[in-house]
């Protein structure tokens, strides 16, 4: 499938187009003495750089700095040697053959102040910006320093990935246009995608298109002319996806299940498969704390009483988390963060995991015991593995039989895990006093009884639905591929037996 479209060319601005470095503009500053030099002492930190910002800014505010000294200090910011030249070959190569934007974070607010920036500026069809949004308490905001050559369309949470498919989407629903390829530029300075950037200096100059919505016979149809795909969960890779790109070399998976790939026809086709099992680790996490917080109050239950009109407080008493025992079944990435958080509420952690040592669990706080063990001591027990034969159904009729009566399950790693059969009679009979599902063994689920059930707290697979994470994988997929490119070792192979011995 060809796309004549014109070529999307995506400046990440940063260090790239104004020759400087993070801390330019307050160097500057402290030499036109409006910053004191022991200020910019005591708040100089290169790792905490918006607390840094923030700090200068409120001293700024209170020392009676105006909007206009700062404009005249950093209008002086020279832009980078070539710049101009390059934007200018790129418009005389035609309109319809490139399309111009810039994606920028909250700093370069006031490096857009520049009149030399403001001259360049013409030739962008559109500048996209993250604006900062201090904390009050007379901190400068710097949506204050905008002008008509700016779009403020996100907060500084927003991450520019998410900006840049927003503006892509837009482009294709409200003007018909589709982009023939996208190419970033970029300085690696918190840019969209670091390991995909293209630089004077980078190591790698990966074609990269973007394609989105593609049907399965789309997909087919498209494979055959690449080497590499990388595919979130909505896309599924079937084996005829996979026989039909004969180029086919490496599928990345930007995130952790790779259920939605055919792992074994692509290892009989020689391909290999890579996943980003760290990037969701904070987010499945953080849903994990949610659900066992939310059980031992009754929260969910309690706020759809309220919302029906009835004051209730009677049947929704609940118990402290203090003292109670949580078991942990995996003692990876993920059931490491639980440990040490829950740790925090005074919960005792005990766990399991046959691949980590007693000596090694306890070092995070997890005291080690065997299965049969496990159960009659938790209050709560919550399940991080894979979905594997020795895992499938592991809660069942007799495990569960096997708990402390009133014991709360939460599960936010695979459906399948936990019998859903089995668990609705145990939630029947009290055996089992609450559970917090966030996956189910198919999806959307089937069985209603279970999660209309009132004891359960269900969520529709939402561990890794996190800006954040969403992020975090897809960066950590694209180093993988260029980790895999130079012949270094990867973390993430799900096939590891195709990778070269060395």
């Amino acid at each position: 499938m060809t796309i004549d479209g014109p070529e999307l060319v995506v400046f990440d601005f940063d260090e790239t187009i104004v020759d400087c470095n993070s801390d330019t503009y307050i160097n500057e500053l402290a030499t036109d003495g409006v910053i004191p030099e022991e200020i910019m002492n005591k708040y100089y930190d290169h790792n905490n750089w918006i607390e840094y910002m923030r700090q200068v800014l409120t001293y700024l505010h209170k020392s009676g700095v105006t909007e206009e000294e700062l404009r005249n200090c950093l209008k002086r910011m020279p832009l980078i040697t070539g710049m101009k030249d390059l934007v200018s070959n790129l418009k005389n190569s035609g309109p319809q053959k490139y399309e111009l934007i810039i994606i920028s974070d909250a700093n370069t607010l006031f490096i857009g102040q520049s009149l030399e920036f403001n001259q360049l500026d013409k030739a962008f069809r559109k500048v996209y910006t993250n604006p900062a949004k201090f904390d009050g308490n007379g901190c400068l905001q710097l949506e204050g320093y905008h002008d008509q050559n700016w779009c403020d369309i996100s907060s500084i949470n927003l991450c520019k990935g998410f900006v840049l498919m927003d503006y892509i989407a837009k482009r294709k629903i409200e003007d018909n246009i589709i982009f023939s390829r996208v190419s970033y530029i970029g300085d690696g300075n918190n840019d969209i995608c670091p390991a995909l950037k293209l630089t004077p200096n980078d190591r790698k100059n990966i074609p990269t298109d973007i394609k989105t919505g593609l049907s399965k016979e789309q997909l087919i149809e498209t494979i055959k002319d690449y080497e590499a795909l990388i595919v979130r969960s909505a896309t599924n890779v079937t084996a005829d996806v996979i026989n039909a790109g004969k180029k086919l070399k490496v599928i990345g998976r930007a995130g952790v299940g790779v259920n939605n790939i055919d792992v074994d026809a692509a290892t009989k086709q020689g391909v290999i498969v890579i996943n980003a099992p760290g990037g969701n680790t904070i987010s499945a996490c953080e849903l994990t704390c949610t659900m066992i917080l939310s059980l031992s109050r009754h929260i969910t239950q309690a706020c759809a009483s309220l919302k029906s009109g009835v004051w209730d407080r009677k049947s929704f008493s609940g118990n402290e988390l203090l003292g109670k025992t949580l078991a942990i079944i995996g003692l990876g990435r993920i059931g490491r963060e639980v440990a040490t958080r829950m740790q925090a509420f005074g919960m005792k952690t005990i766990g399991f995991d046959p691949l980590v040592s007693a000596d090694v669990s306890k070092t995070f706080g997890v005291e080690s015991f065997p299965l049969d063990q496990i159960w009659p001591q938790a209050d709560y027990i919550t399940v991080h593995t894979p979905l594997i034969p020795q895992t499938k159904n592991l809660l069942n009729d007799k495990t569960l039989g096997e708990c402390k009566k009133g014991v709360r399950l939460i599960n936010v790693a695979r459906g399948g895990i936990i019998e859903e059969e089995a668990l609705l009679r145990a939630l029947q009979s009290g055996q089992v006093g609450g559970a917090g599902l966030d996956v189910f063994e198919s999806e959307p689920p089937k069985r209603t009884q279970l999660i209309s059930h009132p004891k359960v707290i269900c969520t529709p697979h939402l561990g890794a639905s996190t800006a954040e994470a969403q992020i975090n994988v897809a960066k950590e997929i694209a180093l993988q591929f260029l980790d895999l490119i130079d012949g270094k070792s990867i973390h993430g192979c799900v096939n590891a037996s195709l990778l070269p011995k060395h």
